[in-house]
């Protein structure tokens, strides 16, 4: 099964532009990363909906917000040299952030798909907002948190827990905009069942 620009526009909300320009990304990393089933994809597209305004921002928006603030000194992100904290901010679809996990994020594809031609993202951060690497690297971070399986067991809440808190929450519903991303998945589950998606691995 593929998805169609009129799936990818009612599964993140975006608009038709910006849906075709995600589309052949989407298609080509739901099948690298197993992304495949209803739940599946549909959890995947729902959250990058509400994580990039509906497809609408790569990279993420810049205050520097309180938050912002820390990134210079925050432990996860290695950022290294004075101005990385910007240099290195969110981009891709699930925002990658801090030079510590550009670099990461370059390893682990150069050695998963050496076929691709990854370039170092800490040379060239910008190219991690072109729709190829932001699928890539957001389908790179859904695997790396094993959320194919919260997937496959109907545990939307702890799918956007793990991608917006870090870590699966002990109370539902508290990733922030947690009712978009509800919203999302109610449209995104019946038109991908409605398309003829599978409902599990193998089917």
């Amino acid at each position: 099964m593929q998805l169609t620009e009129e799936l990818v526009r009612t599964c993140t909300g975006a608009d038709s532009a910006r849906a075709f320009l995600a589309v052949d990304p989407l298609n080509e990393v739901a099948g690298l990363y197993a992304i495949s089933t209803v739940n599946r994809l549909g959890m995947f597209l729902a959250n990058i909906g509400h994580e990039t305004g509906n497809l609408h921002f790569n990279t993420e928006l810049w205050g520097p917000t309180d938050a912002q603030a820390h990134y210079y000194n925050h432990p996860g992100l290695g950022n290294m040299y004075l101005g990385d904290d910007y240099k290195f901010r969110g981009r891709g679809w699930l925002q990658t952030t801090g030079r510590g996990n550009y670099q990461k994020l370059t390893q682990r594809l150069r050695s998963r798909w050496p076929q691709m031609q990854v370039p170092d993202f800490v040379l060239q951060p910008d190219l991690l907002a072109q729709s190829e690497w932001c699928a890539v690297s957001a389908a790179d971070y859904w695997e790396m948190q094993s959320l194919n399986r919260y997937a496959d067991n109907d545990d939307f809440d702890s799918v956007c827990d793990i991608i917006n808190l870090g870590h699966k929450g002990e109370r539902p519903g508290m990733a922030n905009g947690f009712k978009d991303r509800l919203a999302l998945w109610a449209q995104a589950k019946p038109a991908l069942i409605l398309a003829g998606f599978p409902l599990t691995v193998g089917e």
